[in-house]
């Protein structure tokens, strides 16, 4: 099993360097295939373009056109947010900052928060009206209220897209109102969901709000599932537009684990709602995070040849912490392999063998173990007296 993985998902260091040991398919942006694993094989989308991913890993479950270029309609506005979030936590705005809205921004149609040219509004009000009711009349507030235009504002997002490694976006504007060359793929949404909740936690809160009341009005968050008991979604986003069909961006926990969904393309509001419910409850419920084996645990004990210790720790390099199909965790294999007995002299660190890990579905990985401790050879005569026993009798002690 090669399982793709999100450049820029950040796990933690010692899960990282485990994924390099195991020769994972690390994408730089994303490797040149993305193969699935045997359960994923087993699920299916009508959505034309879709992601599963694990939040805390990065390791992809499901993708289907994942890096296809699509019109990623109100969706854009979490690249909005985070750029509005990274300018107030750079200390750039403040959530009291006041913005005029623009004609530009009154006159925008679809959906909207129902500002009044002239209007002063605080940006925390923006971004409450901008992800709980998708105002395109917000997002060119805030745009405006920030770049001092929307075209500049679209330079800072796509400034800031390359520097989190949404490669193969383009944005235009700061809705995702159709524009030409407004353009973002299933694979850097989810790069973007990851950041933006790994980034910024307390902003991330916004996105779980269920309505929001401006200028007396009162209108509903849009999201499809959001507070569904069962699923756990939290988050983020819905979007649509004609070009791009009906999607959302999804984030969702169970039992402490998250992970991000990612779907455009399809046909309506009830097709959207039905393959997020399905692509995010299999993903929770077929796929675990498992820790098998911590950093410095001792693996096995090798014997030494010619040591003053007769043997000496074999130990794991890294913690090593994996997202499994829950049947493959259950009958996962570890065997240790390594030339024995070891050759004394013995320096702590020195890489010894490896861990072979296997299992139902997935092809045999190798994993370095090194020795936990230095072990020194015996004195000269004792090392003559061991090699004539061993000619002699054909012992090695």
């Amino acid at each position: 099993m090669r399982v793709p993985k999100l450049a820029s998902f950040q796990p933690h260091r010692h899960a990282l360097m485990m994924m390099r040991a195991l020769r994972a398919m690390v994408l730089g942006v994303f490797a040149a295939a993305a193969v699935l694993t045997p359960v994923a094989q087993g699920i299916t989308t009508e959505a034309k373009q879709a992601i599963v991913v694990d939040a805390e890993t990065g390791f992809v479950l499901y993708e289907k056109n994942a890096r296809q270029q699509m019109a990623p309609s109100s969706m854009t506005k979490t690249m909005t947010a985070y750029v509005v979030f990274n300018a107030i936590k750079a200390g750039q705005l403040t959530l009291d900052t006041q913005v005029t809205v623009s004609e530009k921004a009154r006159r925008r149609g679809g959906s909207t928060m129902w500002l009044e040219q002239g209007q002063k509004v605080s940006v925390k009000d923006l971004l409450i009206g901008l992800i709980v009711v998708s105002g395109n009349d917000a997002a060119i507030a805030l745009a405006e209220g920030f770049a001092g235009s929307e075209p500049e504002f679209a330079k800072i997002m796509n400034a800031t897209a390359v520097a989190i490694g949404m490669l193969d976006s383009n944005f235009v504007n700061a809705s995702g109102w159709p524009d030409d060359g407004h353009l973002s793929t299933a694979w850097d949404l989810a790069i973007l969901g990851q950041r933006l909740i790994s980034d910024h936690p307390d902003f991330y809160s916004y996105f779980s709000r269920e309505s929001f009341k401006f200028n007396d009005i009162i209108q509903n968050n849009r999201n499809p599932v959001l507070r569904d008991d069962a699923l756990g979604v939290d988050g983020i986003k819905t979007g649509h537009t004609n070009a791009g069909g009906y999607g959302v961006m999804i984030s969702a926990v169970r039992d402490g684990r998250r992970v991000i969904v990612v779907l455009n393309g399809t046909t309506s509001k009830e097709d959207r709602k039905n393959e997020a419910e399905h692509l995010t409850d299999w993903a929770l419920r077929a796929y675990g995070n498992y820790s098998l084996f911590r950093a410095g645990q001792v693996i096995e004990h090798a014997p030494v040849w010619l040591g003053q210790e007769d043997s000496v720790p074999l130990v794991a390099q890294y913690g090593l912490r994996m997202t499994l199909p829950r049947h493959t965790y259950e009958n996962l294999r570890a065997q240790v392999n390594y030339r024995s007995p070891i050759p004394a002299p013995v320096q702590v660190g020195a890489e010894i063998g490896t861990l072979i890990l296997s299992g139902p579905g997935i092809d045999p990985e190798e994993i370095p173990v090194i020795a936990g401790a230095s072990v020194d050879s015996v004195g000269r005569l004792e090392r003559v007296s061991t090699g004539i026993r061993y000619i002699v009798f054909g012992l090695a002690d």
